[in-house]
């Protein structure tokens, strides 16, 4: 496949602003699902991860226990390597405490 010199200047250009807001739409689509888990954002705003990317990120942590997960753009978005109208939103939801102890007393 060729492209021209215009596609390629369009491909590097930042997402528009439909495109962010697809970004922040994926996110928030997440969020409820995970409120719903007893999960909450603690009213947190949705924020940039890295300031020279394009990638968003939200923490979470679940009301009735320890576990705390992060929300956050990667792939094509993040890195701003998306090819317009050909591309999806990669979101990782990872939760970074796998074990908590609990010990008896004595």
């Amino acid at each position: 496949m060729k492209f021209t010199e215009s596609t390629l200047k369009r491909y590097a250009a930042p997402p528009s602003d439909t495109e962010n807001q697809q970004c922040l739409n994926a996110i928030k689509m997440i969020r409820d699902a995970l409120k719903g888990l007893g999960f909450s954002d603690e009213n947190r705003e949705i924020v940039p991860l890295y300031s020279d990317t394009y990638a968003y990120s939200l923490e979470m942590r679940r009301t009735k226990d320890w576990r705390k997960i992060k929300m956050f753009i990667q792939g094509s978005y993040a890195s701003n390597t998306n090819i317009r109208t050909q591309s999806d939103v990669d979101i990782a939801v990872i939760q970074e405490e796998t074990f908590q102890p609990e010990y008896r007393i004595g």
